[in-house]
């Protein structure tokens, strides 16, 4: 079991804390405050969270590795990471402000994480390989499929005023491409999300369409 714990005078602070046969272990230390844990992989090996550290930043625990700072989108408010694939590998969430957002009743955008690629806004990562939205603003990430290839989420429609949802099936990827050996003659190529794409990412590769 995971979720959050509080004290007759903390306010609104939340502490994440996980349950391990009848365990109460907080995540928060002496020397780092960690927020409420959200979700966790099925088999519990990965947990994420919201609000952790100095500048209150989504989070994910393992047992090897302890607590990890994804990132945040801007310097204020919340950053929550809220849905992971089953190999922990695939992270996504929300985080922003009204202040950072202006005119989108919600004040946040999704974000995106995965090893190769880091913490992104969601939003960047998929207009910049060509995806359309018709005005839509992708404000948060509420589930992923086991493989880490659908997000389901909510969005604000400018058009209707309001909030919607939506679901994004990212099966490939577009990338510019730079052959080891002759990084001048770039071309756009598309690989599957999942393994390709961040083997790309790790020699220097970017999410874009190449342009002269």
């Amino acid at each position: 079991m995971l979720g959050w714990y509080d004290f007759n005078n903390s306010g609104t602070t939340r502490f994440g804390a996980r349950w391990v046969n009848g365990e109460f272990i907080p995540f928060t230390t002496p020397a780092m405050y960690i927020g409420e844990a959200n979700v966790s992989t099925p088999d519990g090996s990965v947990i994420l969270g919201r609000n952790a550290g100095p500048k209150l930043e989504a989070w994910y625990w393992t047992q090897e590795k302890g607590i990890q700072l994804l990132g945040r989108l801007g310097a204020i408010n919340v950053s929550s990471a809220n849905a992971v694939s089953d190999d922990g590998q695939v992270i996504s969430g929300f985080g922003g402000s009204v202040a950072q957002f202006p005119g989108d009743v919600a004040g946040h955008r999704a974000f995106l994480w995965t090893p190769e690629l880091g913490f992104v806004n969601f939003d960047n990562f998929l207009r910049a390989q060509g995806t359309a939205f018709d005005g839509w603003l992708i404000n948060s990430t509420n589930s992923i499929t086991p493989d880490g290839t659908k997000f389901v989420g909510s969005g604000y429609v400018p058009h209707l005023k309001g909030l919607a949802g939506w679901i994004i099936d990212i099966q490939t990827v577009n990338i510019c491409h730079a052959p080891p050996g002759n990084p001048t003659n770039t071309k756009t190529i598309t690989v599957p999300f999942r393994g390709d794409m961040g083997d790309h990412l790790k020699h220097g590769d970017t999410i874009a369409f190449c342009t002269q």
